[in-house]
Parts: C-alpha cells; sequence; structure tokens
C-alpha cells in the first residue's frame, strides 16, 4: 500500500496500526517487514497475499483503503503487480459479460434477419445460449474461478457454434416450404444436416482437444472447456433444436407457406 505524502507528513504510528489490520487479514501472509518512509515523506507497506481470485481480492483491496482512510491516512491506495493483475482480470470479465450480452443480441437479430421470423429466431437462439450457460453454471457449482481464457469462451464460441443451428433451420425451413410437416420437416433438417454437424463438432473437438498435450495450465483449461461448450452444443443442436420445433411448430404454422399440393421426388417416377 502506497500513502502519499502531503501538506501534513503521514502519521507513522497510524501506518504501523494499519500494517498490522492489513496482517490479520485471511489473504494476506504475515508483513515481511515494517513501514518504510522515503524522503518525501510518502509511507510504502508492503504485503504478500495467498492465493485467491479476483472477486476475493477486490474486497480486500475495498477493505484496506477503507481502514487506512478511517486512521486518517488520505489518499492510500493498494498497488503493485498483484493489484494490477486482479483488477485488470476484473475489468476483462465485466468486459467479457457485456460483449457476451451484445453477441446474443446480434446473432439473434441476423437469424430474426436471415429467415425474416422473429419466432424462429427466438428457437434458434436458445440451444447457443444453453452451453454457455451450462458452462458458466458449471463453473460456479464446481468452484472454478473464472480465468482470462474462461471468461472470453462465451463470446468466442458462439460465434463458432451458431453455424450448425443455422444449417440445421435453413433444412428445416427448405422442408417447411415444400409442405412437409413439423415432424417430417425435422426429419429432413436431420438427413440433410444432421451428419455435417457432427463431423464438424467432431472436428472442433479434436483439434482444441490436442491442445491439453501442452504444459501450460491456461492453455489446457481452455482445450478442455471449449471441447466440453462445443459437445454440449452438438447435444443441443440435434436433441434439444428439434424438440424445441416441434413444440413451436403451432406458433411457426403461420410462417410456413400454404400450398395445395406437393410431391416427394424419390416418390415420383421416372417411366
Amino acid at each position: 500500500m502506497y500513502v502519499p505524502a502531503d501538506e501534513r507528513r503521514p502519521d507513522t504510528l497510524a501506518a504501523l496500526a494499519l500494517a498490522g489490520e492489513i496482517a490479520h487479514e485471511p489473504l494476506v501472509r504475515p508483513m515481511p517487514g515494517l513501514p518504510r518512509r522515503s524522503e518525501s515523506g510518502s509511507i510504502l507497506l508492503t504485503a504478500l497475499l495467498h492465493p485467491g481470485g479476483t472477486a476475493e481480492r477486490e474486497r480486500l483491496f475495498a477493505r484496506v483503503e477503507a481502514a487506512a482512510e478511517a486512521r486518517g491516512l488520505h489518499g492510500a491506495r493498494v498497488t503493485g503487480a498483484a493489484v494490477r493483475v486482479a483488477r485488470d482480470s476484473e475489468e476483462l470479465v465485466r468486459d467479457q459479460r457485456r460483449s457476451l450480452f451484445a453477441m446474443v443480441l446480434f446473432v439473434w437479430i441476423a437469424l430474426a434477419i436471415g429467415f425474416r421470423s422473429i419466432k424462429l429466431a427466438v428457437i434458434g437462439i436458445v440451444p447457443n445460449v444453453v452451453p454457455i450457460a451450462a458452462l458458466y453454471g458449471g463453473l460456479a457449482l464446481a468452484g472454478r474461478p473464472l480465468s482470462a481464457s474462461t471468461a472470453m469462451i462465451g463470446t468466442v464460441f458462439l460465434g463458432l457454434v451458431v453455424d450448425d443451428t443455422i444449417h440445421f433451420l435453413h433444412g428445416y425451413r427448405a422442408a417447411r416450404e415444400r409442405g412437409l410437416s413439423p415432424r417430417m420437416a425435422v426429419a429432413s433438417a436431420y438427413s440433410r444436416s444432421g451428419r455435417a454437424i457432427t463431423v464438424t463438432t467432431a472436428v472442433l473437438c479434436l483439434g482444441f482437444g490436442a491442445a491439453v498435450m501442452g504444459r501450460l495450465e491456461t492453455t489446457i483449461e481452455f482445450a478442455v472447456v471449449s471441447a466440453l461448450v462445443i459437445l454440449l452444443a452438438w447435444i443441443c443442436d440435434l436433441l434439444v433444436l428439434p424438440a424445441l420445433l416441434m413444440l413451436g411448430s403451432p406458433i411457426l404454422r403461420s410462417n410456413a407457406p400454404r400450398t395445395r399440393r406437393f410431391s416427394l421426388p424419390w416418390i415420383e417416377s421416372t417411366t
């Protein structure tokens, strides 16, 4: 902690009392030395931190600065590499949260414009949001803090896994335009896009999973979580999305073109 010098030289006794108070914080190890005063009158307090998450450290920094202000050490602030890393990480998480919400909105708008249907866009966004929600919910349940790598997965992979949803919805929409029932349209989308979606998922999982052979812990964590998100997106595209299309077929009925008759090309006679 840095206590700047002002018109009044900071009280050394108050700094000593503050150092003792900081030493009793749960995230702080015993103080390695006494407060140091520079020629200008400023005081520097040093402390070692136990490993901890950025949220816990942010609360610690706020308590320490409030305690310094209460002891008359005005303008005191925490500083150092650990402080900078914790605050940068917290800012990264906040930025990624805002980016994720914006990304979901933009993807939904793109689906609505591409398929010319707000209802179909609502159904299409669900299987892409569920894997990301499961990712962050699973990390919270496991007690794993967000890192720089896991915080970025949401926005990065939302734009990656939405491709499979678009392929499936396109197949479903094309089948409905041919006059097929919702059940037959889902079956047609399976036969048209199911294999391609599965192959794409397998390739992406193997590609990102190759990073688990590295030695850097953040890289391994990113690879494992990325592969899990892609796998969850595949499950949602082939199970959740068809179920939503079937359940929402009465709502989507108004969007389907009305035709008097249709013929299946594989039933037509060639003679």
